[in-house]
């Protein structure tokens, strides 16, 4: 057995020592005012002004889809479902904004080494079925199943059909 040390009493609260426990020590912590820190440097400069939010319709190319990502398949702990992708899309945060891109189409474009119908180039199609969690991701049911080689590529989320 080890022998246990005597503690000694503590007679004296050192500078900024809290003695108070339990309900007390929390009724007196909620009633301090909160002060609100300083304002950092970034936010008491002017307001800065970003070209990109005043483009006008005739400069430039405008595109009729949001650019996306694929994330993978739809997954338990030790089941993936390959009919069913995950979609992360550009500038879509929560589950809200996820809802206006249910029903759209998505493309998978990719290039293929035969030439076919003049061009390189093929398009599995798809469509958004629900959102998926809360931070933007949405599920995606394609008319073929997306290879592996998809996950982390790029996809085409485009605005139609609308339902505006």
């Amino acid at each position: 057995m080890r022998a246990v040390a005597a503690r000694r009493p503590r007679t004296a609260t050192l500078p900024g020592e809290n003695r108070e426990h339990g309900f007390a020590a929390a009724a007196k912590a909620r009633t301090r005012e909160h002060t609100p820190p300083p304002p950092t440097k970034a936010l008491t400069g002017p307001p800065r002004r970003y070209h990109s939010q005043t483009v006008t319709m005739s400069e430039g190319k405008v595109r009729l889809y949001v650019k996306g990502v694929v994330m993978g398949y739809k997954r338990g702990l030790r089941n993936q479902y390959t009919s069913t992708s995950l979609i992360k899309m550009e500038h879509v945060k929560d589950q809200h904004a996820a809802k206006f891109y249910l029903g759209k189409r998505i493309a998978y474009v990719y290039k293929a080494h035969t030439l076919k119908q003049g061009t390189k180039f093929r398009v599995i199609w798809g469509r958004v079925t629900r959102p998926h969690g809360s931070s933007g991701t949405v599920r995606a049911k394609f008319r073929r199943n997306l290879p592996p080689q998809a996950i982390g590529g790029p996809v085409r989320v485009m605005l139609y059909p609308s339902q505006i």
